[in-house]
């Protein structure tokens, strides 16, 4: 059964490596995992509930490289207090998205620092 389902899966009946291994995948995914529906979620009012994300907090190596960086994507400067922080606002109704700060371990990476939420009122 599962041969004949790739002999019709090639062109003009030719197989490919490809094409048994995208079928196999699909073949063991649809009989090993079960079909698992997504179980509704029900918010307990007495919970915060978080209307959207805010901002971003991130920590750059070099302040001036990413701050050119960001502002090709559009992002704008909204402050810099101080030499070590820019706060970055977008296009929308939020006072600043992103905010990064300047490593003082000097990494080679960028560090994820926190988020901040809007929460309902």
């Amino acid at each position: 059964m599962v041969w004949e389902s790739y002999a019709k899966l090639g062109s003009k009946n030719m197989v490919t490596v490809f094409d048994i291994f995208a079928y196999s995948l699909r073949f063991v995914r649809e009989r090993i995992v079960p079909n698992m529906p997504i179980p509704d979620v029900k918010n307990d009012p007495p919970k915060v509930q978080f209307v959207r994300l805010a901002h971003v907090y991130f920590e750059h190596r070099d302040l001036h490289t990413f701050a050119k960086f960001v502002k090709d994507f559009g992002l704008l400067e909204e402050k810099r207090p101080g030499n070590h922080t820019i706060y970055f606002r977008g296009y929308g109704r939020d006072p600043y998205v992103y905010v990064t700060t300047e490593s003082s371990w000097k990494k080679g990476k960028p560090e994820f620092l926190h988020l901040a939420f809007v929460a309902s009122d």
